[in-house]
């Protein structure tokens, strides 16, 4: 069985697709102690502001101190050139930090990428099991993305995708 792992760069199909969701940077961004909390809360209320600055400079100390929201939200200004150069490796990355931690959101960013290789080498069998995580961790559109990657996935494939997906327990 491959580990999961993170490639150098990511597509900007799946970059278009991540979006920022509040909800889901609040539960990452809130569920680690209070000293990697500070900044998290402005940062979210900077980027719901497109306020990209002061999310920049909120988030990234506590995305560097191991904080999954601001990882995740970091991905997102990475991905989509917000308020930063536009740099899918810089996106792939924070994003994956986040994904470890649990972080469903980027779980689904980063599967989006591996399945299509759209600027990314592709493969199909860690983009589905980063989807299958992502399901598992509530993030809906992940089920959908799956059953259209599961079609062109042969038995072993599909089974490989399971397994991964099965052995996987978040980070921390």
């Amino acid at each position: 069985m491959r580990p999961l792992v993170p490639l150098p760069s990511f597509p900007a199909a799946a970059a278009r697709a991540a979006s920022l969701c509040a909800a889901a940077f609040l539960v990452a961004g809130l569920a680690i102690a209070p000293a990697a909390q500070a900044g998290f809360y402005e940062g979210l209320v900077a980027a719901q502001n497109e306020d990209w600055e002061t999310a920049l400079t909120e988030w990234l100390p506590i995305a560097e101190a191991g904080n999954p929201g601001a990882q995740s939200g970091l991905g997102d200004m990475y991905a989509r050139g917000l308020g930063v150069e536009q740099n899918q490796a810089e996106a792939m990355r924070w994003h994956f930090l986040a994904a470890r931690q649990g972080v469903g959101k980027s779980a689904f960013f980063i599967g989006l990428a591996l399945a299509a290789g759209n600027g990314i080498a592709k493969d199909v069998v860690h983009g589905a099991a980063w989807l299958l995580i992502a399901d598992r961790l509530g993030q809906l559109e992940a089920r959908e993305a799956y059953s259209f990657v599961r079609v062109s996935l042969s038995a072993a494939q599909e089974a490989e995708a399971r397994a991964i997906a099965d052995g996987w327990e978040p980070a921390g």
